[in-house]
């Protein structure tokens, strides 16, 4: 019997606002539009030197603070501006500008929005489930959360970065199984990756699969909105 709900934060209870979740708000504020352009290029080609940046942050995942965030992040802009040669093209301070990028991205909660079904479902499926979340993110998505008015909705919530792994680990699975004390057996994960879900059906959960913008195919059940998490529930347990 289905008594808990792990959903996942991208996706699936928010969206970047630049439609990437690496380009802070702010970016033309920063940077000059043909700059702009070059690296989101570089993101969303992931070009070597994006995998190289994300290498960077994806290595080194263990961190607590808003500070480290911002160090780290700086250091992913000033590995991608440095492959398009932007000191020398702009005659600016290349570790100035990615530390801007890096602040708008951590410190600005306009990064996301929040999708407009969050709060009044998760407080109609905590009637009869117990609701966590489970992010692979960084330490500001907790204000995030907080400002948002969703933390005190939930009944746990797991952050990757608190344990320097991410849910390509079906470990991860397990510490969040443990940690907040849901059964994987009596529990569905809500995720927008198919990888997510087939290491949370490793764990022993039920997956589903959230398609906000009905572009993605799946094994699993799909929804398109939080609305439908408890329809869905009730045909997987039929």
């Amino acid at each position: 019997m289905i008594n808990s709900i792990l959903l996942d934060f991208g996706n699936v209870l928010a969206y970047p606002s630049s439609g990437n979740w690496f380009v802070p708000p702010n970016i033309h504020s920063i940077l000059s539009m043909d700059v702009c352009d070059l690296l989101v290029k570089e993101m969303k080609n992931i070009t070597s030197a994006f995998q190289e940046a994300y290498k960077l942050i994806n290595e080194n995942h263990l961190m607590h603070t808003e500070q480290e965030e911002i160090e780290q992040f700086t250091d992913f802009y000033r590995i991608i501006l440095q492959n398009i040669d932007f000191g020398s093209k702009e005659n600016i301070d290349i570790n100035w500008v990615s530390r801007q990028l890096a602040k708008d991205l951590v410190c600005n909660d306009n990064r996301v929005v929040i999708y407009d079904d969050v709060l009044t479902s998760i407080k109609n499926l905590k009637e009869t489930y117990r609701v966590a979340l489970l992010t692979d993110n960084w330490p500001s998505v907790r204000r995030v959360l907080d400002n948002s008015f969703i933390t005190p909705l939930l009944d746990g919530l797991i952050i990757s970065c608190d344990y320097g792994m991410c849910k390509d680990k079906v470990e991860f699975f397990h510490i969040a199984a443990t940690e907040l004390r849901m059964e994987p057996a009596n529990t569905v994960f809500v995720d927008d990756s198919e990888g997510n879900l087939d290491n949370s059906k490793l764990a022993g959960f039920y997956p589903i699969m959230m398609d906000r913008n009905n572009k993605l195919q799946s094994k699993y059940p799909v929804i398109h909105s939080l609305v439908e998490v408890q329809n869905m529930i009730n045909r997987i347990t039929i």
